[in-house]
């Protein structure tokens, strides 16, 4: 009974795959989309609920997401734009 154990990811590197993921789901859905729930994205991912939840948070302090209680989660409403050159006009 000498089976070596798989090899377990450390959480950051789980809830990075997560966030990874996420981002990816913002990139192709429009503002105001509802994601999947925690539980099915945890099924879905293969991670545990509270490694979404944390990626959630995460991306829900950055402004990509919102959350409302009882409905669930939401990218933002509004696109964030920003700009990139360093020039700006007088």
């Amino acid at each position: 009974m000498d089976q070596a154990a798989p090899a377990r990811q450390p959480a950051t590197a789980k809830r990075d795959g997560v966030r990874r993921h996420l981002l990816d789901l913002i990139e192709q859905t429009g503002p105001g989309t509802a994601l999947p729930a925690e539980r099915d994205l945890a099924l879905q991912l293969g991670v545990s609920r509270p490694t979404v939840r944390a990626a959630i948070d995460d991306l829900a302090r950055t402004g990509l997401l919102v959350r409302q209680q009882g409905r669930g989660t939401f990218t933002s409403p509004h696109k964030i734009t920003q700009e990139l050159s360093g020039a700006t006009t007088n």
